[in-house]
């Protein structure tokens, strides 16, 4: 019972001087509705065909009829992107006498829904982000969760030949889990809660 009335009045006090603090306060991050744009960086797949040769020991090469060699060159592409979500920004500079108390540099972890650009749409990207600046201007990185295509040859092969008339896609849409970039910057962030030190509204007259 002599346990239960200490705990109870040391979160009381906790309550109290979180409550009471405006220093304290000044630390709780900010929840903020952002909104902005930037790039998306994921790895496309693709295939480049060329006309089959074989080469001798000496380096000399020569043209193989009726075949051709396909390769895997897939690479990073980056396209632009919209994107919109939640970030809770702790801010890095508190004075009680600043009039944007809200609007102050500071850093913060975000959620974002991006709207990435793929051959069949727009396609919608869960996002976590890492934010930099003032609420209404801010660069962000983060990485998206989606799958991306795959170059898929026999044997899991780089290269493989081919007759010259065999069909040339091997590539399996949405088929991997890929690391997917995404890097850009807030245009415009309206905050959910407001600093403990902004000043009340005076009525007028």
């Amino acid at each position: 019972m002599r346990g239960r009335s200490v705990a109870s009045a040391l979160v009381v006090l906790l309550l109290g001087c979180a409550a009471g603090s405006a220093q304290a306060q000044a630390w709780l991050p900010r929840v903020e509705i952002s909104a902005g744009g930037g790039f998306i960086g994921s790895r496309a797949a693709e295939i480049t065909s060329r006309g089959a040769t074989d080469c001798d020991p000496a380096g000399k090469c020569a043209a193989v009829a009726g075949m051709q060699d396909l390769f895997d060159t897939s690479h990073y592409v980056w396209k632009p992107s919209l994107a919109s979500g939640l970030v809770f920004r702790w801010r890095l500079r508190y004075r009680e006498d600043d009039p944007a108390p809200d609007d102050v540099f500071g850093l913060g972890v975000g959620g974002q829904m991006i709207f990435a650009s793929v051959p069949e749409g727009t396609r919608l990207l869960p996002a976590v982000t890492v934010h930099a600046g003032t609420k209404s201007q801010q660069l962000f990185f983060g990485f998206a969760f989606g799958t991306t295509d795959k170059v898929a040859f026999p044997g899991d092969a780089s290269h493989i030949r081919v007759a010259g008339g065999a069909s040339t896609d091997f590539v399996l849409p949405h088929a991997t889990k890929r690391p997917i970039y995404f890097v850009g910057i807030v245009i415009d962030g309206v905050a959910i809660t407001k600093g403990t030190n902004e000043p009340e509204a005076k009525p007028k007259g």
